[in-house]
């Protein structure tokens, strides 16, 4: 991440987040002003690649968190170090996440500051009078707005979507919403713009390996899945072009955090098991070959089981897998056309390899096997959605929104821990908005 990217410290110097949604100025005579960030499109680009970092870079940050969060609460992944008391309380679940975990601060936290420095880069297009360029910056604004909401959404029952003092807190559904129409108004906004002209301005400005219009519509989709509007996310599925890759990447110094946090050593989390600590009801195929892909082969007492897209301090991450695209699409199909449904999944179980973008291929050659009934088909989707996009974050998500059992269930039968997090206690002493905690 060294192409003209500007220190986060540029915007912490504006934005100084106090671990709640209450945003206030300070002066840090070592940062440049706000002025100064934004009298520019370089300016702008670098409050742009400034979010990219505080949301992919650093253990606090919400793609890390979200990755150990889900993970935990689904037994997606185990604790290797008791003396890691936040995450051990992940795992526990129920009433052992407290609204003092840190897991949660951060993710909140970051959220929000993302949330402010997206609002900065859209409110700030006039740096250039050129309409292509304005329509670039208003995009990735809105896109990593819709990701900061959307992250929230993720964990949380309801949350404010604004920036001030004591906000009012809105439903999940509503920020989900809220997150779908910027999505949409940046789709609508980059529709006239060339691939030439995205790349001319992106060129010794912006982080490479980002391909913002197809990562607008995956979120599309991914967001309208959650409020489960099953045909808006189809029609956004389809429009996504599986062939592009869209990446996270990382450098020497801007580490991949999963493998330089976790996955490089034995001392954090790895994943529960080489079935990602599903039930037996849900048990992998042994021939699945994104289980090699996923799970390192060489791991021991002193190598973590982690792989995947974590095996590195430079490897990239994807925005989102050309698989949940098709996972999606077979999950809106299973609403009124379960045949479709079974042809989509089939397709996606059949893969290779060599025939996605990422590499990633369960090339299990008689596909589908299962019932051909609504239910079947979603149960087989939650399972394939596990091990395609493992680690991804996304699984507690799933979990809740395909009916998996809850935390209020027996131990043995149960498969998360809890259905959405308590709020931050440092959000419930700065805002009086703060509504009650949710019981699990």
């Amino acid at each position: 991440m060294n192409k003209r990217i500007l220190s986060i410290a540029v915007l912490a110097s504006m934005l100084m987040f106090t671990q709640s949604s209450c945003i206030k100025e300070y002066t840090d005579p070592s940062s440049i002003t706000e002025t100064q960030a934004t009298s520019s499109a370089e300016g702008v680009a670098g409050l742009i690649n400034g979010l990219q970092s505080r949301y992919t870079v650093g253990r606090q940050c919400p793609l890390y968190q979200s990755f150990s969060a889900s993970g935990l609460v689904t037994n997606e992944l185990r604790v290797l170090n008791l003396g890691n008391t936040d995450e051990v309380n992940f795992s526990a679940g129920l009433g052992a996440v407290l609204p003092s975990n840190a897991g949660i601060a951060q993710l909140w936290a970051q959220s929000f500051l993302m949330l402010g420095e997206a609002e900065l880069v859209i409110k700030n297009k006039g740096v250039t009078t050129d309409p292509k360029n304005q329509a670039i910056l208003q995009a990735y604004g809105h896109f990593y707005k819709a990701l900061a909401i959307g992250n929230l959404a993720t964990f949380f029952e309801k949350m404010p979507i604004t920036i001030g003092k004591n906000q009012p807190f809105v439903t999940r559904e509503e920020a989900l919403k809220s997150a779908v129409a910027l999505l949409e108004g940046a789709e609508a906004i980059m529709t006239p713009v060339e691939a030439a002209a995205i790349s001319a301005f992106s060129a010794n400005r912006l982080v490479a390996g980002f391909d913002i219009k197809n990562s607008v519509l995956a979120l599309q989709a991914r967001y309208n899945l959650m409020l489960k509007d099953y045909g808006k996310a189809k029609a956004a599925a389809d429009k996504v072009n599986l062939a592009v890759k869209s990446a996270f990447r990382f450098d020497a110094v801007s580490t991949n955090p999963i493998f330089f946090v976790s996955y490089s050593n034995r001392n954090v989390v790895e994943n529960t098991n080489r079935n990602l600590g599903l039930p037996a009801s849900l048990i992998l195929d042994t021939l699945d070959k994104r289980i090699p892909f996923y799970f390192n082969p060489a791991s021991s007492s002193t190598v973590n089981l982690g792989f995947g897209f974590f095996r590195t301090t430079t490897s990239d991450i994807p925005v989102y897998l050309p698989g949940e695209i098709s996972l999606i699409k077979a999950e809106c199909l299973a609403q009124t056309d379960v045949a479709a449904a079974v042809t989509e999944l089939s397709n996606l179980m059949k893969k290779k390899a060599s025939a996605d973008a990422w590499g990633v291929g369960a090339d299990l050659a008689a596909g589908y096997t299962g019932a051909a009934t609504k239910d079947a088909v979603l149960t087989e989707i939650y399972r394939q959605r596990c091990i395609e996009l493992c680690n991804s974050g996304l699984r507690l998500e799933d979990s809740r929104r395909l009916g998996r059992p809850g935390p209020d269930q027996p131990v043995a039968t149960r498969e998360r821990g809890r259905n959405f997090f308590p709020y931050p206690q440092a959000e419930r002493d700065n805002n009086t908005a703060t509504p009650a905690d949710p019981a699990f």
